[in-house]
């Protein structure tokens, strides 16, 4: 297992889905690979008051990791902490297009972007900030959501 997570995690913007049964080691195992391969490993840190605006401030702080630091980085979501169905939205929106539509609003993405102007400028293939910052979270990012098989979410 720990060979095959490595080499998702080894191509840019890998992400994973593991499944398997309660307690079988699938958090120690992507920690492990995370520091083989000196990811920053991201987990938030869910308790009964935890809403939408506090996941949305966790992957706030993952995207300024990747996007803007160029930190390569691990966002990893447990079953557990899927305690509203539109987390589960938003991952797959991070996932598929790099992005979290209105996760920003432009007074917080004008200064989080003017930070990349020098690095862009090297990057022909990225016509505006906003787009090589997708480009960058693509690149630094792998999620990876971890289910138990037997979790009503499991597809």
């Amino acid at each position: 297992m720990i060979s095959q997570i490595e080499s998702v995690f080894s191509m840019p913007g890998g992400s994973l889905l593991l499944a398997g049964r309660y307690r079988v080691c699938r958090k120690q195992s992507i920690q492990i690979v995370s520091h083989m391969l000196n990811l920053e490993f991201i987990t938030p840190n869910i308790n009964r008051d935890y809403s939408m605006k506090e996941f949305k401030r966790d992957l706030k702080v993952v995207l300024q990791k990747a996007g803007i630091e160029a930190t390569r980085t691990v966002l990893f979501i447990e079953d557990n902490q899927l305690i509203k169905d539109e987390f589960l939205e938003l991952l797959n929106s991070l996932i598929s297009a790099g992005e979290v539509p209105g996760l920003y609003t432009p007074e917080e993405l004008e200064p989080l972007l003017s930070q990349l102007k020098e690095q862009m400028s090297n990057q022909y293939e990225c016509r505006t900030l906003f787009e090589f910052f997708v480009y960058r979270v693509k690149k630094n990012l792998s999620v990876v959501v971890s289910l138990d098989n037997k979790h009503p979410k499991f597809p």
